[in-house]
């Protein structure tokens, strides 16, 4: 009977925190969602950006309130990361006119990002800042100072 309260008060309490977050982003206009855990960050074998601009890009969203595990180096087999990674790649198919570009799951009813991918046809720090920013959520901003605006670049 211990057994069961205790389950059914961790089951309470795990529900409010994700609504609490959810609800805390559900009519953000600048968000397609959040991660509920800080994301493991990994430098694909494949990626352009060495793991020190990998990093320095990280703290450039950690001094802006966003939270993240990594980076580490793995490879990355698949079409899309597991839950709770960010991987960060190359291209395997050449001729892109864009210099990058992120996919990501999110979970509808939540809206929380269950994972995401990040890949870099050209490197440039900025465009990695910017594609971590769509990793995490953030979708384009109309501002033109704006790191989000797609034509900040």
């Amino acid at each position: 009977m211990k057994k069961l309260r205790i389950a059914i008060i961790a089951f309470c309490l795990i529900a409010s925190i994700v609504l609490f977050l959810s609800s805390k982003f559900r009519d953000d206009p600048n968000r397609n969602g959040l991660w509920l855990v800080p994301p493991i960050v990994v430098q694909c074998t494949d990626s352009p950006a060495s793991l020190e601009q990998i990093e320095t890009a990280l703290d450039w969203w950690k001094e802006r309130g966003e939270n993240f595990q990594g980076p580490v180096h793995g490879k990355c087999e698949g079409d899309h990361p597991p839950a709770g990674f960010i991987w960060i790649s190359g291209s395997e198919v050449k001729g892109h006119s864009e210099m990058a570009s992120t996919t990501w799951y999110v979970r509808g009813h939540t809206r929380e990002i269950l994972w995401a991918r990040v890949r870099i046809f050209e490197m440039n720090e900025r465009v990695l800042e910017h594609e971590i920013g769509h990793a995490v959520g953030w979708k384009h901003q109309n501002r033109f100072d704006h790191l989000m605006n797609q034509d900040y670049l």
